[in-house]
């Protein structure tokens, strides 16, 4: 059934891939696989974000380890700050290795909830040592440094590290080219 709701998606029948993993999971109901594939499904294709929100828990429960799990469900829960926080720490604190990505979000959450510059830049720093070709750290990083007219020309260094490393990555070139004519003038 899984193979077959993989198939529906590709054919972005939505609808169909729902009922079919669904059946798969009354089935297995204790099968972290089906519970996050289904909540991928909820969260990005039909926008029933609190019912994946209560799967990727159901992955968690039966995996704790399963990160991708935790970083999604953090990421849907944006607006409520401890709980996104403590999913981004499980990840940070559990898989030191494997955490870049849970940096450069929980440096987001914490600039969205107006805590720390100091400790947001721990995080982005933190990202980028882990993984020196994160075009999202280095883009997210320098959004947030942008902000600030005191730290707008770190702000396009960073900018410009991440398109050395893609050039044509549409999320920095709409970031950089908005702070540029933002900024026209002033340098």
């Amino acid at each position: 059934m899984k193979l077959r709701a993989d198939i529906a998606v590709e054919k972005r029948e939505f609808a169909k891939a729902e009922s079919l993993l669904k059946k798969a999971i009354e089935v297995d109901q204790e099968s972290p696989i089906l519970h996050y594939n289904y909540a991928v499904l909820l969260s990005q294709f039909l926008n029933k974000i609190e019912d994946a929100k209560a799967h990727y828990l159901k992955v968690i429960e039966y995996f704790p380890g399963f990160i991708d799990a935790h970083l999604n469900y953090a990421l849907l829960c944006q607006d409520n700050f401890n709980e996104a926080e403590k999913h981004y720490l499980y990840i940070i604190e559990n898989y030191p290795n494997l955490s870049e990505p849970a940096h450069v979000h929980y440096a987001i959450l914490l600039e969205k909830h107006f805590k720390s510059k100091l400790l947001i830049e721990k995080h982005y720093n933190k990202a980028l040592e882990l993984n020196p070709l994160s075009i999202n750290a280095y883009t997210n990083y320098a959004d947030f440094l942008q902000k600030d007219i005191a730290t707008i020309n770190k702000a396009f260094e960073l900018f410009e590290k991440a398109l050395e490393i893609d050039s044509n990555h549409e999320f920095t070139l709409k970031k950089y080219i908005t702070v540029l004519l933002t900024f026209h003038g002033y340098y």
